[in-house]
């Protein structure tokens, strides 16, 4: 299997897995050779296949991640964007997402469903009524791979400039 060609073909697979209300994902995919501690980045490598080395937790996986591909403004993730998050005194295996086709919305395991694939708003995953965790950001990197996606433009607001 190869990385999946966009972000878009990633979300329908997660949507298919969440429509199966699998609790674990294909055969032969989720663990592919790869020890990956936690659902959440399990998903997350399974539905990108990426083709290099995967770090064992979410959090280190951003932290392998180089810098010039990690992002920190979350209304610029395109579908597909990985976003990473970490417990507020960064210990802990930290959560990894993908980026919905709707903005601040996010595909997750164990959300809202305990052990099921669902989409969150990505606010649920920092707020304290939520998971309260410390957001890191997104990238358009996995395990060596170069995500085939890229940054949404800035939305300028509609209407007469105020600055006129």
């Amino acid at each position: 299997m190869a990385l999946a060609k966009s972000g878009q073909v990633v979300s329908n697979t997660l949507k298919s897995w969440r429509d199966k209300a699998l609790t674990r994902f294909p055969k032969g995919v989720y663990n592919a050779g790869y020890l990956i501690k936690g659902r959440c980045f399990g998903a997350v490598c399974a539905a990108w296949n990426p083709v290099g080395p995967l770090q064992k937790t979410a959090y280190l996986g951003w932290l392998a991640t180089p810098e010039k591909y990690r992002h920190t403004d979350p209304t610029k993730a395109p579908v597909g964007a990985v976003h990473y998050y970490v417990n507020h005194d960064f210990k802990g295996d930290g959560h990894a997402t993908v980026q919905t086709d709707v903005l601040y919305h996010e595909w997750s395991t164990d959300t809202p469903n305990p052990g099921r694939i669902g989409i969150q708003a990505h606010s649920y995953f920092t707020a304290p009524y939520g998971w309260n965790m410390h957001y890191l950001g997104w990238t358009n990197w996995l395990a060596g791979s170069v995500l085939p996606i890229k940054a949404l433009p800035t939305i300028k607001p509609s209407g007469p400039d105020p600055k006129k």
